[in-house]
C-alpha cells in the first residue's frame, strides 16, 4: 500500500503519540511518505523508526517566533485555532499536494494529538477529493474544554467547531482510541457513526521479552509504582491520604510496601502533597527515566498504578495504561469510575477506585496488601485475552484491514 501519513508527533520525540505512531505504522507493511513536524516534543527516544514510510520533516517556519510575539501582545489565544501548528499544516498540505501531482497514493491518514494534522488533511482532501482519507484522533477536539484541558474564547470556539465539523464531514473514516471517545463524537455527529472505528493504542510485546524472570528491586516488600508525570489536576493527593490513613490503622503496612511515583511532580496541589509525603516513609518520588528504563520499571513492579484527574466520567485512555498491559503486572486504577480507563482495567481484571475517594482507595490498597501477603497477587494480573487485543500486531492488523476495506483492496 502506498500511503501518505500526516502527523505532528514522530520519533525521535518521546511524546506518547510519537511512540504510538511508530508502534502502529512500524507494524504495517506499508510504503509511502510521512510528513511530520520538524521538532522534538520531549526527550529523544532511544530507538529508530521501523516504519517503511519515508519521513519528511516539515519545518515550523516562524511558529516559535509567532508564539512569542502573540504572547507578548496578550493574544496567545490565537494559537488555539486549532493549535500552534496551523501554519505548519498549510505548508504540509502544499508539500503533500506536490507529491500527489508526481505520484498518486492509495490513502491519506492524518493523526492527532494536535488537530492541525487534520486541518492539513482537510486542505489535501479539497485538492484531491478522490483520495480516501482516514483520520485518527488521540483525544476529543472541541470537547476537550469540558475536561479542563483547554479554554476557548468567544472567537476560537466557533472556529474550532467549524474546523471539527468540516473535517468529520469530509473524511471517509474516523478512528478513535476507545469507545468512550468515539461516543463523544458520534453523539454530536450522528452521521459519523457508520464511518467511525476503534484503533486503540498498543504495546510492543518484543519490548517485554524476558521480563517475566524479573529481579525484585525491593525483596520482601510489595512494590507499587506509578510511571508518568503528575501535573495540573492529575494529582496523587488522595492516594497519599489513603496510604497515611491505612498505615495509621495498620502500622505494619509501612514496612511491608513501597510506593514509587516516577516522573515529573508538578500538580496544582503539590504543597498539599508534600505535607502528606512528610507523614510517610513508604512513598518516594523518583525523577523521570528514559523510555526503555520505564518499561523495565513496569516489569519489576509488583503492582502498577494509574492516576487520572478527577471527573464525573472520562473518555481518555492513557497510553501508559496500555503499556501496563504489556508489562503483565496487576493494575490499580485511580480514575473516574465511569470512563475508558476504568472500563479497560475492570475488563482486564484489575482494581478501580475513584481518584477523588480516599476511602475507596484505602480499601483497594488493603485488598492488594492482603493478596500479596497470601501470595495471591497473581490473581490480579491482566486477563490474557484482553491483554492480547492490545498487542501491536493485533491492533495493526485491525487498522490495516479497515484501511484496505475502505480503498477496496
Amino acid at each position: 500500500m502506498d500511503a501518505i501519513v500526516v502527523a505532528t508527533n514522530w520519533l525521535p520525540s518521546r511524546s506518547p503519540r510519537a511512540v504510538m505512531n511508530e508502534r502502529l505504522f512500524g507494524a504495517l507493511a506499508w510504503q509511502g511518505d510521512a510528513y511530520v513536524a520538524d521538532e522534538q516534543l520531549g526527550a529523544p527516544d532511544d530507538r529508530q523508526s521501523r516504519s517503511g514510510l519515508t519521513v519528511h520533516r516539515v519545518p515550523l517556519h516562524g511558529v516559535r517566533l509567532l508564539a512569542r510575539v502573540l504572547g507578548r501582545l496578550g493574544l496567545s489565544w490565537l494559537l488555539d485555532m486549532p493549535d500552534r501548528y496551523l501554519l505548519w499544516s498549510v505548508e504540509t498540505a502544499l508539500r503533500v499536494h506536490r507529491r500527489l501531482q508526481r505520484r498518486q497514493a492509495d490513502v491519506l491518514v492524518t493523526v492527532s494529538k494536535y488537530d492541525s494534522s487534520h486541518v492539513a488533511g482537510l486542505l489535501i482532501k479539497r485538492l484531491h477529493p478522490e483520495l480516501p482519507w482516514v483520520t485518527v484522533f488521540s483525544d476529543p477536539w472541541l470537547e476537550l474544554e469540558r475536561f479542563g484541558y483547554i479554554h476557548y474564547t468567544r472567537m476560537t470556539r466557533p472556529v474550532n467547531a467549524r474546523l471539527e465539523a468540516a473535517v468529520l464531514a469530509a473524511c471517509d473514516a474516523a478512528c478513535f482510541t476507545c469507545e468512550e471517545t468515539r461516543a463523544l463524537f458520534t453523539q454530536r455527529y450522528p452521521s459519523l457513526a457508520p464511518r467511525s472505528h476503534i484503533v486503540s493504542q498498543c504495546y510492543d510485546p518484543e519490548l517485554f521479552l524476558g521480563t517475566a524472570a524479573r529481579t525484585p528491586t525491593q525483596p520482601g516488600k510489595l512494590v507499587v509504582r506509578y510511571l508518568g508525570d503528575l501535573y495540573s489536576r492529575r494529582s496523587p493527593l488522595t492516594l497519599l491520604r489513603a496510604i497515611n490513613r491505612l498505615e495509621q490503622r495498620l502500622p505494619a503496612a509501612a514496612s511491608s510496601w513501597r510506593f514509587e511515583l516516577v516522573g515529573k511532580f508538578a500538580c496544582d496541589d503539590a504543597q498539599d502533597c508534600q505535607r502528606e509525603l512528610a507523614q510517610t516513609r513508604s512513598v518516594v518520588v523518583v525523577k523521570p527515566v528514559g523510555y526503555r528504563d520505564s518499561l523495565a520499571l513496569m516489569a519489576e513492579a509488583d503492582v502498577l498504578l494509574v492516576i487520572d484527574a478527577p471527573a464525573d466520567a472520562s473518555p481518555f485512555l492513557p497510553s501508559k495504561l496500555v503499556e501496563y498491559l504489556g508489562a503483565d503486572r496487576p493494575i490499580v486504577a485511580l480514575t473516574p469510575t465511569q470512563g475508558a480507563a476504568a472500563n479497560l482495567v475492570r475488563r482486564a481484571g484489575g482494581l478501580v477506585a475513584d481518584v477523588s475517594d480516599a476511602g475507596a482507595i484505602e480499601t483497594i490498597l488493603q485488598r492488594v496488601l492482603e493478596a500479596w501477603g497470601r501470595g495471591r497477587l497473581g490473581d490480579l494480573r491482566p486477563d490474557p485475552a484482553v491483554r492480547a487485543g492490545y498487542a501491536r500486531g493485533a491492533v495493526a492488523a485491525r487498522f490495516d484491514e479497515l484501511v484496505r476495506s475502505l480503498i477496496g483492496q
